[in-house]
């Protein structure tokens, strides 16, 4: 078993971790301003969730934010603040104080892909955040109508390039038709 002990006195006197901390904690607290204090406890924790409400991310969100309350015996709200594809939310949280009160819950394509698909974001992922923790996996799927001829990936681009322009004319006529 590993000494969890640390060397307090000359005598020899061991002193654990938990008593060391027991008798530090009310004194550096102590140091602290009151209103600093209250606010470490009375300030809310935001979990910034960058799309619309209702959806699988929201609900976990929603669902650490129940255990983070729990653990951390302090507030913990969910802000949903949907769009611009996600970017106003990221934004939101790139710009909040940093306090750690804030933040962001996102699937990974504001942080790995739409810095491909946009000229400018307004954030950059890799300075301008720190990545937690991975909280889940979602499965995505991809399906076509029973018009197409493609029963697998490889069938269905195959055939989207054997004839592209046919393909891409007859998508902006069911869109005029809707």
């Amino acid at each position: 078993m590993e000494d969890r002990s640390l060397e307090m006195t000359e005598e020899g006197g061991n002193v654990s971790r938990r008593q060391f901390l027991q008798l530090t904690l009310p004194a550096a607290a102590a140091l602290l301003p009151r209103r600093t204090l209250a606010q470490l406890v009375d300030q809310p924790i935001r979990i910034v969730f960058p799309y619309a409400a209702g959806g699988s991310g929201d609900t976990l969100a929603r669902l650490v934010a129940d255990k983070m309350r729990v653990a951390l015996g302090r507030p913990v709200i969910v802000e949903d603040r949907a769009g611009g594809a996600g970017r106003i939310g990221v934004m939101l949280v790139k710009n909040a104080e940093p306090t750690g009160d804030t933040l962001l819950l996102t699937p990974i394509a504001t942080m790995a892909v739409y810095q491909y698909v946009y000229k400018s974001l307004g954030y950059d992922p890799f300075t301008d955040f720190t990545p937690v923790s991975q909280l889940a996996t979602f499965d995505f799927a991809l399906a076509v109508g029973p018009q197409v001829p493609a029963q697998s990936l490889r069938q269905l681009v195959a055939w989207v390039k054997a004839d592209f322009a046919e393909l891409n004319r007859r998508m902006a006529e069911s869109r005029g038709a809707l």
